[in-house]
């Protein structure tokens, strides 16, 4: 939510303008202002938003030219300011998210033609208030930096602070450069608008709700941390851009595999006839091998297999599993990439298909830090590994369904799997990693074993509970490591 709306108890969205100290004396020393926006709706509050706070930079802009009395008549007239939106609109049309839209995009239209008869055009109010901010010598220089030099500041500094981690660089990179395709890279900061982004949000119309969504968050913080840290622009033309609603995450919309999906791609041809080699009679690429059986037979997410160490791998413990852990740096001890949350480290058993496959002899067989170096060594873990993945899926197995399977679909098969065979959740959830410990608790799943000395199942619980009773009606003789 945009940092100057907010919401009471009641539904209804107000703006809020916490006003600058240097100025709360032309506001009777009030520390902010609140001016109701008549709706319920955030899609119709932000827009409404931007009016009033375009209004208020504007006249901020113009009283650090006055002094005196000037200043005070220039002041009262906000004091005394009535709402320019009538009556209460309410905008509730349940999950048709069609009909919402269409009503907010009228409502629009009307508060926009309103704001042009109080000659308060939103958008060039925007532009002419970003540019106004550049008055001192360093501002413009600022101000000439472009999209592309400007994001990739960011990330640096980020980075440096330690508030993104080194493995999702590629992530926040990628959501730049397609900005960067659609308005230029050379564009200046100063010159990006509401429309402009409005448009750009609409141009991704063939990327799911929430990777649209995904792609905007990490472009809006650039432009918000140029706004509100380092007072480039003035406002962040993000904010008032109408994102879809998507009430359910990626993951969970995502179909699992049935039985012929997987024979499919365990009964290819990529498997039986060793064609997943780039070139014959030579590993090039490990990784297009192992980590599809590796996800049907662990449940684990793709980022978890792809970072995992070698000395993680036990293979020589009774019962061979895979502690999956936070990467730490030995010289420092601190975390160096992370997995997902605390109930993602977990102990995993290997599965006896995963040792007829050869997953125990290809990890002893290794020589390197991490179990898929050509990953790691070439920073491709969340780029062209996962394109790489995603292509075998569609191009080699013809089992990719946009926006329903993908490589995630191998955890729902897991899943479903264990679910079919009967396996209790309080055991299904210590290997997915889905429940903590408090949560085990408050379902009074085994409440007895959870406690403050409870440090998880043994793995060989695990893999007799869980592991074990996974069936697939598919042939996995062909599925061979080659030694």
């Amino acid at each position: 939510m945009a940092n100057y709306i907010c919401q009471n108890r009641h539904g209804t969205f107000y703006f809020r303008f916490i006003i600058p100290v240097q100025y709360r004396n032309h506001f009777k020393h009030k520390r902010e202002i609140r001016y109701s926006l008549k709706t319920d709706s955030k899609r119709l509050a932000l827009p409404r938003s931007r009016l009033y706070r375009v209004r208020i930079d504007n006249i901020l802009e113009r009283l650090t030219c006055m002094s005196g009395s000037d200043g005070d008549t220039f002041r009262t007239g906000l004091m005394t300011h009535v709402s320019i939106f009538g009556g209460e609109t309410k905008v509730n049309y349940g999950d048709d998210n069609k009909k919402e839209l269409e009503a907010v995009h009228e409502l629009k239209k009307k508060d926009f033609e309103l704001a042009k008869e109080m000659g308060l055009d939103p958008l060039d109010l925007i532009k002419l208030g970003n540019s106004a901010n550049n008055s001192t010598d360093s501002a413009q220089t600022s101000s000439k930096e472009t999209w592309a030099t400007y994001s990739a500041k960011y990330v640096s500094d980020k980075l440096a602070a330690k508030h993104i981690r080194k493995g999702t660089v590629p992530e926040y990179k990628a959501s730049y450069k397609l900005l960067s395709d659609y308005a230029g890279g050379d564009r200046k900061l100063v010159d990006f608008d509401n429309k402009l982004m409005t448009a750009f949000y609409q141009s991704l119309s063939n990327k799911s709700v929430g990777t649209r969504n995904k792609h905007l968050d990490r472009i809006g913080s650039v432009f918000k941390w140029a706004a509100e840290k380092e007072k480039v622009i003035v406002v962040n033309p993000v904010d008032a851009v109408m994102m879809l609603r998507d009430d359910v995450k990626d993951k969970d919309k995502r179909d699992m595999f049935d039985d012929e999906d997987l024979k499919k791609i365990f009964e290819s041809d990529h498997y039986v006839k060793n064609t997943w080699r780039k070139r014959p009679l030579k590993v090039r690429t490990p990784y297009t091998f192992w980590m599809f059986p590796l996800a049907l037979f662990t449940g684990a997410r793709m980022s978890e297999l792809m970072l995992m160490e070698t000395e993680n791998v036990h293979v020589d413990a009774k019962t061979p599993y895979i502690d999956l852990v936070n990467e730490v740096d030995p010289d420092t001890g601190e975390e160096i990439l992370k997995i997902k949350n605390n109930n993602s480290i977990r102990k995993i058993p290997i599965s006896d298909t995963l040792v007829e496959m050869g997953f125990i002899d290809f990890v002893k067989a290794s020589r390197t830090r991490y179990v898929f170096p050509d990953l790691i060594e070439k920073a491709t873990t969340t780029s062209a590994g996962q394109k790489v993945l995603k292509t075998r899926l569609e191009k080699t197995f013809k089992v990719w369904k946009a926006g329903r399977k993908s490589f995630h679909s191998l955890r729902h098969t897991f899943v479903n799997a264990a679910a079919l065979a009967g396996v209790e959740l309080k055991y299904l959830s210590a290997v997915t990693g889905h429940l903590s410990k408090k949560e085990l608790a408050e379902q009074q799943l085994y409440r007895e074993m959870v406690n403050t000395y409870f440090k998880g199942f043994p793995v060989e619980v695990l893999k007799a509970e869980v592991i074990d009773k996974l069936k697939f009606d598919v042939d996995f003789s062909g599925v061979r490591w080659p030694k």
